[in-house]
């Protein structure tokens, strides 16, 4: 069965990647020439896409709470590369990832189509960069996702957030909204930080070849109730951070 899946999902993700190409190229001629328009035609496909790319994973979606209308600033634990299609099949956003993703095959055009804001952490004038775009998208009604963790895990803790990112919410005094994810498979089933989660140093090919192997795994999505608003950033990354934990009933 699990030669079975895999010959068939893999398939379906293709199709699924060519028809996001087609649909750009039709669509762009239209909203060319408006930033909004432009916004709103990319959000669609990016909401349709991720949808089906997480039903032919075999993933079965619950969602709880309200998500935020944009523009917004939103931040989450960060588990895996399927975090992005979880979260873009629910909201409309872009997402600040690190500068090595733009390169990635496939991964790397998307994301780049996407809008994604991408950042060399270990530069401080990128982050200056990046920080003015965040400021335009949010100006131009656009939501942003940030993963303040900085790297993916397993789910076991929720690691301490990095407060850098989160100067845009400080200086528009914009109110941060926090989500959490949690993925699970069932009983007979190796457990989700072994194969749904991607952290440390495994290689991608052979865990998405695992993944699309295996029968699904549930998804948690949980918008947080409220959004946190500070005037300091460490504090508003510490604060983000317990709400996250507490979500996930982990100690924070």
């Amino acid at each position: 069965m699990a030669v079975l899946r895999t010959a068939v999902r893999l398939p379906l993700m293709v199709v699924t990647i060519a028809a996001f190409f087609v649909l750009w190229g039709l669509g762009l001629p239209f909203v060319a020439f408006s930033k909004r328009g432009w916004a709103r035609w990319r959000a669609f496909i990016l909401r349709t896409i991720s949808r089906s790319l997480l039903w032919a994973f075999g993933a079965r979606v619950e969602v709880r709470g309200t998500p935020p209308r944009p523009p917004f600033v939103l931040v989450s634990n960060h588990l895996s590369y399927i975090d992005i299609l979880l979260l873009a099949s629910r909201l409309d956003t872009v997402f600040v990832s690190k500068r090595e993703v733009a390169g990635w095959p496939v991964i790397g055009v998307l994301c780049r189509l996407m809008g994604t804001l991408f950042i060399d952490r270990d530069s401080r004038r990128d982050l200056t960069r990046v920080i003015d775009e965040m400021n335009r998208t949010l100006s131009r009604g656009s939501g942003i996702v940030v993963f303040p963790e900085g790297t993916s895990t397993n789910g076991r803790e929720v690691l301490v957030f990095r407060p850098s990112l989160l100067e845009t919410a400080v200086r528009l005094g914009q109110p941060v909204a926090y989500a959490s994810l949690r993925y699970s498979t069932g009983p007979a089933a190796p457990p989700a930080e072994d194969t749904v989660c991607w952290w440390g140093d495994q290689p991608f090919m052979p865990h998405l070849l695992n993944l699309v192997s295996m029968p699904g795994f549930r998804a948690e999505l949980h918008f947080g109730p409220q959004p946190i608003e500070s005037s300091d950033r460490k504090r508003l990354a510490y604060e983000l951070r317990r709400a996250v934990a507490s979500q996930l009933s982990l100690a924070s």
